[in-house]
């Protein structure tokens, strides 16, 4: 399915975007190293599964995305059999997607 014009114009790279300027001392990245990503490279990159938004977002990625979007439903943890760990910086649990993503 084609897409609408403006969502093609949105997603195709052009000479009309300028380069993302160095971080600032309170970026993200001035603090955080990271490698970076192209553009190729994410271009490459298959994402591992649909995107779970919860209920109270579905109608404004709707709109922002203007896409149908469709709620997913939860996913027990407990009994998933997925594989968490705690973060040592937040002491959040954090799932490992990728299997995450294999047991839906």
């Amino acid at each position: 399915m084609p897409l609408p014009a403006p969502l093609r114009r949105a997603l195709e790279p052009h000479a009309d975007f300028a380069a993302l300027p160095v971080p600032g001392p309170n970026d993200w990245l001035a603090n955080h190293p990271e490698p970076g990503q192209s553009f190729a490279d994410f271009v490459r990159w298959e994402p591992h599964g649909p995107v779970l938004p919860l209920e109270p977002l579905q109608t404004l990625a709707a709109a922002f995305f203007t896409l149908e979007v469709n709620v997913l439903p939860a996913l027990d943890i407990a009994v998933s059999g997925i594989t968490t760990r705690q973060n040592s910086h937040t002491h959040r649990r954090q799932l490992r997607h990728e299997q995450a993503i294999a047991d839906l």
